[in-house]
Parts: structure tokens; C-alpha cells; sequence
């Protein structure tokens, strides 16, 4: 390669000569004394540049096939390294080096700075919203909003159980890249994912898919997420949506208008970063193009938030958030170089991305299963579960029919006269409704339900004494 200066050193030593083509590139010839065997050996040692070192793609002249494998330090004293590969295939690993093999020509392995993995880069807000049913399966999808921090990707984990369904740059669809300076046995679950600009914030989502461990233990449930790495998270927002046939219960849930007002203030941040970036304008104008629909979304939900307030106490600081984000997004507007004026609420926000598709998808169950949680940093969530309570459509109206009956059927009696009659034959009668009426709808139930069990005892007992008088005969003989 033309950037490959020397000086440059055979071991063993052998008569060497080089010479500059026409394009750069150096050609270095090898001269070998007489030898009886036909395979020859040598080590060509020569310095890497100081900035971006990069492992040189040398090839020998002539050669009908060429295999090439690159080794590559994973540590140099204390300090760990990170390659940035490309057209290289991982064939083995050890705690000292990773080997790879070249795959095409025009392959690429650069060393990163000590910056190159995420360090600096910081995450404003991270958005999961999870579903799970009865079975262990769960669907999820998780937004992260990253600050400018000058990288060019960075790494992405997925929990174990866990497994990668599409991933997302500012809504554009991004492919990640299996991460290939871990040991062997970590990649599965490890990725990195190319960035935009690098002086703008992005927005990545990732859409996933698992089961959850230990499902069965107990009524509390943990649920991990996938995390860039070893990022920094200043807030995170939970929705988890479980089965209509639990319920969550201990920690209150917070509400929807809570959550928003979180959006809000990372939204204002972000924006604020990217109009006060070193950006040129027409990346900024892009970048605004691309986030103009989250902006509307979560302008809307404001207006809802602070219309629903009950006090003015509650509404002023939501009304201070909601205009120090329209302030950001003016002023956004201006740095890229345009303005777009519309009136407040004249713009019905179009929910195409996939966390909207998701919330339309999977979260429209029954509300006492959605659990909603705003917190600092990323540790995973737990939430307590039990068995939803049966409606009273469920667990009372049969009940209450029943009892209807008797009393219908006890009134026609008593008009009829015949009310006398029934107790005279079923005396039983009266307390079996009064049991029924007491398990209905005083406590505890399990005291009426046995009070009808005793009067239809009683009533079976009366009625085998009776069959068994009526059986017997008495013979008298004088």
C-alpha cells in the first residue's frame, strides 16, 4: 500500500529492493539464495502509521492463490484493543490475538482509538415497551437516544433468550454487524450498529423478540434489555403489557401523561444539541426532516396531558416543558435553514415507526396488565403479577339468577297460596336462599356456600328417612 512508508525488515535476512510504481504503491522483490526445497519462508516486519494504524493488504505478484490470515492483538500491556474489520472472517480466538481470514480483496482491519467503542457517547433516554403472554413469549422494542458524541458506531447487547428482529437508525433500517472483538463464545447477542452524522444525535431502535426466564417462579417477574454496550443511560421508560389473565399490583403504575412529559424533556435536549452542533445546515435540515413526526407526536400528547390536568399547579410546569420544546424546534429549524410554520394541533402526527406500530400491535389489552415506570440509569425491571379477579359478570351473575329464581318462584307461591305448602313439603327452602344470598354478597363467602351445602343435606336426609318408612311393613298376627 502506498501508505506504507518502512523501513522495512526480512527475517532472516535476504537481499530485498524497493521500488514506487505509478499509483503509490511499493513493490518490494525478495531475492532467495540456492535452496533444495521448494518451500520458502520469511517475516517482513515494518512500523504502522501513529494515526489510525491499519494492518497493510499486501499481496505477492504473480501468485496464482493466495491464502492471507491476519492475526490481530486483542491487548497491548494493559490496555485493551479494538479493530474495526472488514471482509474478514473469524476463524479462531485466544486471550492473546484474533485470527481471521481474508474473504476479498480490499479487506480492512484499523485499529480504534480508546474512544472508538462508545466511550463519551451517552444514551438521554431509553424507551422499552415490552409484551408477554401465558406461554413465555415476549415481543419487545427498545428506542434509544443517543447524544453526538463524535462515534461512528457502537456496540449493541442482547440479553440471553433474546433474539434480534430488525434494527433502526433515525427510522431508517440499519443492518448491525456481529461484533468481532469478543471471545467466540460471547458474539451471540453482541452486534454494532453504524451511526449517522456523527455530530447529531440518533434515535436507534431495536426490535426483538424471547422468552422469559423462570417464567414460573413465583409471581414476580424480571425483565432485561438490550443496552448499547456499557453507555451511560440518564432515564428509561418501561411499558410492559402482560396477559389479560394477570394483573400487576404493589408499585403504582404511572400514567401515560407522565411518561410524555419524559419525552418531552429528552426531546428538548436533543433538539437543543442538535441546533447548537457543529453540524453544516444541510445535515441539520435532514435530521430535522427525519424527527419532525416524533416532535408533533409528542407535542399532541402535551396538549392532552395538560388539558386533562385538574389544577394550574399541575398544568404550569407541563405548559413550561411544552414550550421550551417549541422553542428548541424553532430554533432548530432556523440553524438548518428553514422555517416551517404550522399551527398548533393543526398536524395530526402519522404513527408509522415501529414503536408505534408495536404500541398498535401488541399493547391494546386489558389496562390493569400494563405496567408503565419512569427511572434513572437501565437496570432491568421487575414487576409483581397475580390472577386477574373475574369481572361480576363471570363470578356473580349466575349466582344472582338463581337467586332471582327463588325469590320468583317463592312470590307466584305466596300469591297462589301455595307458599305453605313448599315449606310444609321443603322447609329447607328458606335457608338455602338465605345461604345463597350470604355467598353472593357478604363475607366470608365459603360461610354461605356451606349454609346451602347443610340445607340440601338436610333436605336429601329428610327425604331418605321418609322412603325408608314408607318401605317398611308391618305384619301383626293375633
Amino acid at each position: 500500500p502506498a501508505n506504507l512508508q518502512g523501513p522495512f525488515s526480512l527475517t532472516p535476512a535476504l537481499r530485498s529492493t524497493s521500488t514506487t510504481l505509478a499509483d503509490g504503491r511499493k513493490e518490494l522483490t525478495v531475492q532467495f539464495g540456492p535452496s533444495l526445497l521448494d518451500q520458502r519462508e520469511f517475516s517482513l516486519t515494518v512500523p504502522l502509521s501513529d494515526q489510525n494504524p491499519a494492518v497493510p493488504d499486501i499481496a505477492i505478484r504473480g501468485a496464482r492463490s493466495i491464502e492471507r490470515r491476519v492475526i490481530l492483538p486483542r491487548r497491548a500491556g494493559n490496555r485493551p484493543l479494538r479493530w474495526d474489520v472488514q471482509r474478514l472472517e473469524r476463524i479462531s480466538s485466544t486471550p492473546e490475538a484474533i485470527t481471521y481470514r481474508t474473504v476479498d480483496d480490499g479487506f480492512r482491519a484499523v485499529l480504534l482509538s480508546s474512544g472508538g467503542s462508545g466511550r463519551g457517547a451517552r444514551v438521554r433516554l431509553t424507551d422499552i415497551q415490552l409484551a408477554w403472554n401465558d406461554n413465555g413469549i415476549l415481543h419487545g422494542v427498545s428506542s434509544f437516544d443517543v447524544e453526538p458524541s463524535g462515534q461512528i458506531w457502537l456496540p449493541l447487547v442482547l440479553p440471553e433468550g433474546y433474539e434480534l428482529v430488525q434494527t433502526l437508525v433515525d427510522g431508517m433500517m440499519a443492518a448491525p454487524e456481529p461484533e468481532q472483538n469478543g471471545p467466540v463464545e460471547d458474539e451471540r447477542g453482541r452486534f454494532r450498529i453504524r451511526l449517522g452524522p456523527p455530530s447529531l444525535p440518533c434515535r436507534i431502535t431495536v426490535v426483538f423478540r424471547g422468552r422469559i426466564r423462570d417464567r414460573l417462579a413465583g409471581s414476580s417477574f424480571t425483565f432485561p434489555a438490550p443496552r448499547l454496550g456499557d453507555l451511560p443511560v440518564e432515564k428509561s421508560i418501561w411499558v410492559v403489557a402482560g396477559p389479560g389473565s394477570r394483573e400487576h399490583h404493589g408499585r403504582t403504575s404511572a400514567s401515560k401523561g407522565e411518561l410524555d412529559a419524559v419525552r418531552a424533556d429528552a426531546l428538548t435536549r436533543l433538539i437543543q444539541s442538535a441546533a447548537q452542533g457543529k453540524a453544516v445546515p444541510s445535515d441539520k435540515r435532514s435530521w430535522s426532516n427525519s424527527w419532525r413526526g416524533r416532535f408533533l407526536g409528542i407535542e399532541s400528547a402535551m396538549e392532552q396531558y395538560i388539558a386533562l390536568s385538574p389544577t394550574v399547579e399541575a398544568r404550569k410546569p407541563l405548559e413550561q416543558t411544552l414550550e421550551s420544546l417549541r422553542r428548541q424546534w424553532a430554533s432548530l429549524e432556523e440553524a438548518g435553514g428553514e422555517r416551517t410554520s404550522f399551527q398548533v394541533g393543526s398536524v395530526a402526527p402519522r404513527d408509522e415507526d415501529a414503536m408505534g406500530l408495536f404500541r398498535q400491535d401488541f399493547l391494546g389489552c386489558h389496562e390493569t396488565a400494563v405496567y408503565r415506570a419512569a427511572m434513572a440509569g437501565h437496570e432491568p425491571l421487575t414487576v409483581r403479577y397475580r390472577p386477574r379477579s373475574p369481572s361480576w359478570t363471570s363470578r356473580d351473575l349466575p349466582g344472582l339468577l338463581l337467586l332471582v329464581l327463588f325469590v320468583a318462584t317463592g312470590h307466584l307461591a305466596v300469591r297462589r297460596g301455595a307458599f305453605r305448602a313448599v315449606m310444609g313439603c321443603w322447609p329447607e327452602a328458606l335457608l338455602i336462599v338465605v345461604g345463597l344470598a350470604w355467598w353472593l354478597w357478604l363475607s366470608p363467602s365459603a360461610l354461605g356456600l356451606l349454609v346451602v351445602l347443610v340445607g340440601f343435606w338436610r333436605t336429601v336426609r329428610r327425604l331418605w328417612s321418609k322412603r325408608r318408612e314408607s318401605a317398611t311393613v308391618v305384619i301383626s298376627a293375633e
